[in-house]
């Protein structure tokens, strides 16, 4: 188990729905980038948002949780071992349990648009307040009969009214329950804290901005000043509207967001862009996770001005949590090394052979249940990250230990894994069609954002890392 946290965008609810299809770009960007950081010794944070809501992460838990099942049968006597090992950590906001944050969400249906919680993952009953209410009941006698020392209740079925009308529903639920026991493990889920930046907060911090800072601002992240400008100004036009700056449902209200996007980006697509990042900055704050990749870009659709303004709005948020001399704060931002990954189609880069997601986190648990292998890992992923903690980092050192990590997960992992002169790959199917996500030290360069269909970075620098690495390149 770890303690090394990373809260991934990718899961973000509004990304990838009930009605996606399976090979959607959405949800093969957040399993993809989830296993490098699990490679990376890391456990993914979510939210209690993310966790009932996100169809990518449903997706990804109900494999991860079949695979960890059949390494159990496989591998029985490294049992206590893998059921130790924590995959994802849960942080719940202002609930005692992940079903009663369940049942607390499907009973969010106001009339007031404000006010209700759409739901994105259970999109077959989103608009259909009896029936969300019908299964959060369900939840809570479920969650009270836990509590009363009944334990588990995986002999409660779904309502039959629920079941009759709603094709799929069942299999959802039984998955809901699955992850539910999941998190009974000791230390699985914890509560979140109150973030100390709102998105009011990142809001302002833009409005308020001169041209002059917003041109340096969106220079210094490779945004056109433009962009960021049509951007600060929609927001103004925005200020006099009600809950304008302190709910995110106005930002997916504009009709140009709802349709299929081509050609030119509206500004109300930048906006929404700008909003989702610095919403989802306040999530990864309250799942007071180590490290943040933040990489709000729809993978379906890929166009330049959304990835220049998720990477100008990463400016933003630095800013406002320091910000007493915006422009310095960001350059310095910029100088110090990230973590940096780019999603390219599969016939750009050589890699192993394809695999999809039962594959890759079958060899991950695999790896886990042998204990050598395991150990190994476990030592290079600390020293890795041992180098990180430092106050202040020894650059060359971890390169060293990044570059030896890398090295053992391809000997470890030949058939999902490959790297080579610090970068490390993951190759995937996801029954379509073969992409790469790379994982490396340095910044994606304009050339990079404009030809790769995903680019991100983690919003927290991974210690105080010098310029030295960037003079070794």
């Amino acid at each position: 188990m770890t303690d090394r946290l990373v809260f991934h965008e990718s899961f973000d609810s509004t990304r990838a729905t009930f009605s996606s299809r399976p090979h959607d770009l959405n949800i093969t960007q957040a399993h993809i980038e989830s296993v490098i950081s699990l490679l990376l010794g890391r456990s993914l944070a979510l939210n209690n948002t993310y966790a009932f809501d996100s169809r990518s992460f449903l997706d990804f838990a109900d494999v991860m949780l079949d695979t960890r099942q059949r390494a159990l049968v496989r591998h029985p006597a490294a049992g206590d071992d893998l059921k130790s090992q924590m995959p994802f950590s849960l942080f719940r906001f202002r609930q005692p349990s992940y079903l009663t944050g369940c049942a607390d969400q499907l009973q969010r249906h106001n009339p007031d648009p404000d006010k209700h919680f759409r739901l994105s993952g259970w999109g077959q009953i989103t608009d259909l307040p009896t029936e969300r209410d019908l299964l959060a009941e369900q939840l809570k006698r479920i969650q009270a009969h836990k509590e009363s020392g009944g334990g588990a209740t995986y002999d409660a079925p779904l309502p039959t009214e629920l079941k009759a009308q709603f094709p799929g529903l069942e299999r959802q639920y039984d998955l809901l329950l699955r992850i539910d026991s999941y998190f009974d493990h000791t230390g699985f889920s914890h509560d979140a804290v109150n973030p100390k930046t709102s998105l009011p907060a990142y809001v302002r911090t833009l409005v308020d901005l001169d041209d002059p800072t917003v041109d340096e601002m969106a220079q210094i992240a490779d945004c056109p000043p433009d962009l960021a400008r049509r951007v600060r100004d929609r927001l103004r036009e925005q200020q006099t509207r009600k809950n304008a700056f302190t709910a995110r449902t106005w930002a997916h209200d504009f009709e140009a967001v709802a349709v299929v996007h081509s050609g030119d980006v509206t500004t109300d697509e930048l906006v929404r862009e700008f909003i989702d990042t610095a919403y989802n900055a306040t999530l990864a704050e309250s799942a007071t996770a180590q490290f943040k990749y933040m990489s709000s870009v729809p993978r379906h659709d890929g166009r330049d001005d959304l990835k220049y303004m998720n990477a100008f709005t990463l400016g933003i948020i630095r800013a406002t949590r320091e910000p007493a001399s915006i422009p310095e704060q960001i350059k310095a931002e910029r100088v110090t090394q990230r973590m940096t990954g780019l999603l390219t189609a599969g016939s750009k880069l050589p890699g192993p052979t394809t695999a999809g997601l039962d594959r890759v986190l079958t060899e991950y648990w695999n790896l886990l249940a042998d204990p050598d292998r395991r150990v190994s890992w476990q030592q290079s992923t600390d020293l890795m990250h041992n180098q990180l903690g430092r106050e202040v980092v020894d650059a060359l050192a971890f390169r060293d230990a990044w570059q030896a990590h890398i090295a053992r997960l391809t000997r470890q992992l030949p058939r999902i894994v490959s790297g080579g002169d610090g970068e490390l790959a993951v190759t995937m199917s996801n029954g379509e069609t073969e992409y790469h996500q790379t994982h490396q030290l340095g910044e994606a360069t304009r050339t990079d954002l404009d030809s790769a269909l995903a680019a991100g970075e983690h919003l927290e620098a991974l210690g105080t890392i010098t310029e030295e690495l960037n003079d070794e390149k």
